[in-house]
């Protein structure tokens, strides 16, 4: 039957023999136990026990406990109080026996597994003896130590001659393999005797391995001792040998004496430490103390502390008394009171008052619950005591310090645990608290070690080197993105690190601040290097720093090449001189500046016409650093103007003559009708009459209209321009009929982009105030400056402007009322993109608003 055929027998059978018998010897000792009979029946539990134990090993010492159990209930209801010191015996024997006969099954059950191996191992051993041998061979002779593989003289008891030897056996004893070979242990070992090498070789055979020291003879005569280690190979075919490994021990022999010195030396320390130490025997009375003792207690001999108990000492709490009863060792730091000493007459003492001691009592066990005695070191503390209570005043003030710091503050152990946080961090990292700040582990959390930050941390630690400020990017745990400059020092105690300080400083603002930047130069260089326009960038000198690719054609040369050179390098003297004019131009004006110019690009020889905008850069500190340049071609757009101011001109010219002819002909009619209104034929106040004053009326009309024409006939027809409004309105004002009216001007330094024609603008504004204000007395010009826009204001105290007419006046079909003039002021403006309104109280004055947005107007410095 083979080993899985067993385990399916005991798989089926054991169970039953298990249960049959428990509920026999159960059955049987309530028939025993219910008839009177206490002794006999017991003895049938020791089969099922047996058998549990035999088939379930530790389940089955378990079923065996609670079936033990279950005997003692049984006696204990049917037989009380009168057996049951009898029936505990037997629970502990049935225990017992149970234990016995589980640890032999488990034996037996290794000892048949360890067989099963054996026989495993000897099936594979054939298929690797090769592997071995290899292996062997190459750990035989590639190890430091000595081995040694000789026989036996079975004879004799005592070791045959070396078999084979390793290259470190013939170098440490100074033998060629030839010369060693010959040899046998007894020619190598110092003074060994035949009755030593037979109870080595009875050892081996009883253990098969036996490890022991010896000393070996060199060659040259030369002792040293060794460490063996041998081990009894088995043959069953051929005779049996021995391996043996010697490892030289030369070293490990001088450290033993030097700790046998050593110990002597602790003798010395013992007598002359500053450290108080008393020794205790078992029932922990005093049986010695050394100089210290005495001199820290104010004893003046040994003599006088001998009976001292330990346990009644006032100085130790009644909790650690016990501890020190049970075997465990204490430490702590409190106050001695010499009084009580004094009080309870412990023993004599010349100290008065109380004193800080560092006391360590330590149990001296020779077994696990076996206390020998006791060892008591004390230490005086009082004056660290005083320095502990400054060092806490002054760390409670710099922990204030750091609590309140505007920084992160954290401190970690040397495994990366958190042991402080200031109330900063938490704020920093996004966690709800300082508390679940302190769960973190520096060295484990995964969104840590993913910032590369544990590395740092535990150089820091284990070399003791400060890392200076530097920058990481890390996601909290708790999801915030964060940029952060770190300072990483190492916390030392005493000279050895033991954690690390880091101060964190939070940066995210300023990374994404500099992120955008780089976005956008990344965004302006390829915006630069796109556009159509030249784009170029020059020193203070003239030395070009930056230009673009359309700047590239215009030079014929790369950036490259350009950089570093002048105007001189690439053009005629003369344009050079002109760029170079235009220069110092914009750095004088401090100001952008614009001018027209013809250029010819050397990269294909065409002509085209710039507009130039130079534009002065200033460094941090105000100084002039360079010229920005950006020229637009603008040839087509020149075209396009001169056309139009040819086409304009012919335009005018026709005008002025048709105008001219047309008043011509009104002016004839005019006399007509004049003429006509002299007759007395025409009854006064006749149809007829009424007719003519019409007619004659609307010939005054076209009149007005065709010569207000002429005056706005150049309308869009020059380049717009930057206007000084304040200098525009006092010429205006000094040109105009006030009479009686007061003028105020509070505009000052304040420029205009618009159409020339804005001089008409301020006219028809001031000459409308005159002829429609009535009761007018004052007119005022001031600004308002808002986020978007400046806006230019003229104001009267006259009538006003009704409500529904406010927009009216602006229309060209209300100019029987107003005139062309306001009309004709709201398209002046518009062409360069501003606007008018008028915004003021029916009766209490008219006030018009001129609106200019961001970039139409700029304020001069005064």
């Amino acid at each position: 039957m083979n080993k899985s055929d067993e385990n399916a027998f005991d798989s089926r059978i054991a169970p039953a023999l298990i249960i049959v018998t428990t509920v026999i010897s159960i059955a049987a000792s309530l028939v025993s136990l219910s008839s009177g009979l206490y002794i006999i029946f017991q003895n049938l539990f020791y089969i099922p026990i047996i058998l549990a134990c035999i088939f379930y090993l530790r389940r089955g010492l378990v079923f065996s406990i609670l079936l033990s159990l279950i005997y003692l209930a049984l006696l204990f209801v049917f037989a009380g109080f009168g057996e049951l010191e009898n029936s505990i015996v037997r629970t502990f024997l049935f225990i017992a026996i149970a234990s016995l006969v589980t640890v032999l099954a488990e034996r037996i059950k290794e000892t048949e597994s360890r067989i099963e191996e054996k026989n495993q191992e000897q099936d594979n051993a054939n298929k690797e003896l090769k592997k071995s041998r290899d292996r062997y061979h190459m750990l035989f002779e590639s190890t430091v130590d000595s081995i040694f593989l000789h026989g036996i003289d079975q004879k004799n008891g005592v070791f045959g001659r070396f078999l084979e030897v390793n290259s470190s056996a013939c170098e440490n004893l100074g033998y060629t393999h030839d010369e060693l070979i010959q040899l046998t242990v007894v020619d190598i070992t110092a003074d060994v005797e035949k009755s030593d090498e037979k109870n080595l070789v009875e050892i081996l055979y009883e253990t098969g391995d036996h490890i022991f020291e010896s000393s070996l003879v060199k060659a040259d005569g030369t002792i040293f001792p060794v460490e063996i280690n041998a081990h009894l190979i088995r043959n069953d075919e051929k005779d049996d040998f021995i391996l043996s490994v010697a490892r030289d021990i030369t070293e490990r022999k001088k450290t033993e004496d030097a700790l046998r010195k050593r110990e002597e030396q602790y003798k010395v320390i013992y007598d002359n430490s500053p450290i108080a130490i008393e020794l205790f025997d078992s029932g922990g009375y005093l049986v010695h103390v050394n100089p210290s003792c005495l001199k820290l207690f104010g004893v003046e001999n040994a003599d006088s502390l001998k009976g001292f108990s330990l346990f009644e000492d006032p100085n130790i709490g009644d909790e650690q008394k016990k501890m020190l009863a049970e075997g465990n060792t204490i430490r702590y730091e409190s106050e001695f009171d010499f009084e009580k000493v004094r009080d309870l007459n412990l023993y004599s003492t010349s100290c008065r008052g109380t004193i800080w001691l560092n006391v360590l009592i330590t149990p001296l066990k020779t077994a696990p619950d076996l206390i020998s005695g006791y060892l008591v070191q004390v230490q005086d503390i009082n004056d660290r005591m005083i320095i502990a209570g400054e060092l806490r005043r002054s760390e409670e003030k710099y922990r204030d310090l750091a609590d309140n710091a505007p920084i992160g503050i954290l401190t970690c152990d040397r495994f990366g645990r958190i042991t402080y946080v200031n109330s900063k961090v938490p704020g920093i990292l996004g966690s709800p608290s300082i508390e679940k700040t302190l769960e973190i582990n520096l060295m484990q959390t995964d969104n840590i070690i993913k910032a590369g930050f544990p590395d740092i941390l535990r150089d820091v630690i284990m070399t003791g080197a400060e890392y200076p400020e530097f920058e990481i990017e890390y996601t909290s745990v708790w999801g915030k993105k964060l940029y952060l400059r770190l300072h990483v020092s190492p916390a030392l105690n005493g000279k050895t690190p033991d954690g690390a300080r880091i101060i964190i400083d939070y940066i995210t603002r300023r990374k994404e601040i500099e992120k955008a930047i780089k976005e956008s130069k990344g965004q302006l260089r390829t915006l630069i290097q796109t556009i159509p326009d030249l784009v170029w960038l020059k020193d203070e000198n003239g030395v070009y720093l930056a230009c673009n690719p359309m700047f590239e054609r215009f030079f014929g040369a790369k950036e490259s090449e350009i950089k570093g050179k002048t105007d001189y390098d690439f053009l005629a003297g003369e344009q050079a001189d002109f760029f170079r004019k235009k220069d110092r131009q914009a750095v004088e004006a401090g100001k952008p500046t614009v001018y027209d110019e013809w250029i010819t690009f050397a990269e294909d020889g065409r002509r085209a016409y710039i507009e130039t905008i130079k534009t002065t850069m200033y460094d941090s500190k105000g100084n002039v650093s360079g010229i920005l340049g950006i020229g637009r071609d603008i040839t087509e757009r020149k075209k396009s103007e001169d056309a139009l101011k040819e086409v304009t001109s012919k335009l005018n010219l026709l005008s002025s003559i048709t105008r001219h002819d047309i008043l011509n002909q009104i002016t004839g009619a005019a006399g007509y009708l004049e003429m006509i209104e002299l007759d007395d034929e025409i009854p006064h106040e006749s149809k007829a009459d009424k007719y003519i004053k019409k007619i004659s009326g609307t010939i005054d009309t076209i009149k007005r209209q065709i010569t207000f024409t002429g005056y706005y006939k150049d309308l869009g027809e020059q380049t717009p321009g930057w206007f000084d409004v304040g200098d525009l309105v006092n010429k205006v004002s000094n040109t105009s009929s006030l009479g009686e009216i007061k003028h105020k001007n509070n505009i000052q330094n304040v420029e205009i982009f618009a159409d020339p024609l804005f001089e008409k603008v301020i006219y028809n504004l001031i000459d409308n105030a005159i002829k429609h204000g009535n009761t007018i007395t004052k007119i005022s010009f001031y600004t308002l400056e808002t986020p978007e826009e400046l806006i230019i204001v003229c104001e009267d105290n006259g009538v006003g402007i009704p409500t529904d007419a406010k927009e009216k006046i602006f229309r060209r079909e209300y100019y029987k009322n107003s005139g062309l003039g306001l009309f004709l002021s709201r398209e002046i403006l518009a062409i360069t993109g501003l606007n008018i309104e008028e915004t003021g109280t029916p009766g209490k004055g008219a006030r018009f608003e001129i609106h200019a947005p961001e970039g139409k107007f700029r304020i001069k410095s005064s």
